[in-house]
């Protein structure tokens, strides 16, 4: 039976909302999966605050585009199921890389994070970063060490001028 007007137009509000309120969209092909499968995948997605939801392909298109998002005609073919992620897309990408080859039915077609179109190529290597905390230890790591060398060299000559002056010190009562 057709959608209504009013039923589409719900569907661009809510496809609307899930694209505002999202750091990414992973769109995958679901076809052959059993009801028990999806169910199971969105259990584990929701646990990482991404929500998978099948969604009609224009209807998508028209949410985009009126999100001011980039339409990616090539991946929105045949039946689609899109991730929606609210926090970090890292764990998500994961959970669908993993069912994807634990299945071998789930495709992953590509994404979208932010205004940026990924293959499904980078949507698997975003998979494999390591979560947010430990990019951002990493970060703090490479700066802080070049900052501990330079306390160091500014150091040095002090330390150097300090050891002069003791051994000095040590030597001027033995010569007097």
């Amino acid at each position: 039976m057709p959608l209504t007007r009013t039923q589409k137009q719900e569907l661009i509000t809510g496809y609307l909302e899930n694209l505002r309120g999202s750091k990414a969209a992973i769109l995958t092909d679901y076809r052959g999966l059993t009801v028990s499968d999806i169910t199971r995948l969105r259990r584990q997605l929701r646990e990482v605050g991404c929500t998978l939801q099948v969604t009609k392909n224009t209807l998508l298109a028209l949410a985009l585009r009126e999100a001011g998002m980039p339409v990616p005609e090539d991946l929105l073919k045949g039946p689609v199921a899109v991730g929606f992620c609210a926090q970090e897309p890292t764990a998500a990408t994961k959970i669908l890389s993993d069912f994807a080859k634990e299945t071998k039915i789930l495709t992953i077609r590509g994404g979208l994070v932010g205004n940026q179109v990924l293959d499904s190529e980078n949507v698997v290597a975003l998979a494999t970063l390591p979560p947010r905390e430990v990019l951002l230890a990493q970060v703090l790591g490479s700066l802080q060490g070049p900052a501990g060398t330079l306390v160091g060299l500014l150091q040095a000559p002090l330390r150097q001028l300090a050891y002069v002056l003791q051994s000095r010190g040590e030597q001027s009562p033995q010569s007097a």
